[in-house]
C-alpha cells in the first residue's frame, strides 16, 4: 500500500492517541495512504459542520453575490467576521462564507443555515445522513471519517480555475483562526 510521509509516525500516533478516545482519519491526496483510528467515534461538530453549508452553496451553483441581511435577532457570540457589517446592512454570501471559514463565524452560518433551510441541507447530505436542526444547526453525529470526507470534498471544489473560489480559498489561509 502507498505510504504518506507521517508513515513513520503512525506508530507514535497510536500509542498516543488510541487509547485517549482521540479520533483521526487523515488521507494522503498525493497517493491515498490513509491513516485511521477510532475514525467513526461520534463528536459534537461545532465548527467544523460549517463546512457544509460552503459545500452546499458551491455544487448548487448559488450566485455568491446575493445578498442577505443581517439582522439582530440572528446575531450570535462569536462572529468576529459580522463585526465589520452594522445590522441591516446586506451581507453576500461570498462575504458570509469567507467569514465562516475564516473566523467560524456563527452568525455567518445561522444567516446561511436559514438561507438553505436545515431539511435542504439534510436531504442534500442524505448519503452522510446528518443529525442536524433548526434549534442546534452544528451536526451531532460527526466523525473524524465525516470530517474528512467533507473536507476533502471542499478542498476539490476550491481547486478550480474560478476566481469565487479563490477568494473563499484564501480565507481558509490566514494566519488568524482556521486554516486549510
Amino acid at each position: 500500500p502507498p505510504r504518506s510521509t507521517l508513515f513513520p509516525y503512525t506508530t507514535l500516533f497510536r500509542s498516543t492517541y488510541v487509547n485517549r478516545g482521540i479520533a483521526v482519519s487523515f488521507k494522503d491526496l498525493n497517493n491515498n495512504y490513509e491513516l485511521n483510528f477510532n475514525e467513526k467515534k461520534i463528536y459534537y461538530s461545532a465548527s467544523a459542520s460549517k463546512v457544509f453549508d460552503v459545500i452546499y452553496i458551491l455544487e448548487n451553483n448559488i450566485d455568491l453575490t446575493e445578498s442577505l441581511v443581517y439582522r439582530p435577532d440572528i446575531d450570535m457570540k462569536g462572529s468576529v467576521g459580522m463585526k465589520k457589517h452594522k445590522y441591516y446592512d446586506k451581507v453576500t454570501l461570498l462575504e458570509l462564507i469567507s467569514h465562516l471559514l475564516r473566523y467560524s463565524d456563527n452568525t455567518a452560518h445561522y444567516m446561511l443555515i436559514e438561507y438553505i433551510g436545515v431539511d435542504n441541507l439534510k436531504n442534500y447530505f442524505k448519503e452522510y445522513n446528518l443529525n442536524i436542526t433548526v434549534d442546534d444547526p452544528f451536526v451531532r453525529n460527526y466523525t473524524a471519517t465525516l470530517a474528512r470526507i467533507s473536507i476533502e470534498r471542499l478542498y476539490n471544489l476550491l481547486n478550480s480555475d474560478n476566481e469565487d473560489y479563490k477568494t473563499i480559498k484564501d480565507s481558509m489561509n490566514n494566519n488568524n483562526m482556521n486554516s486549510l
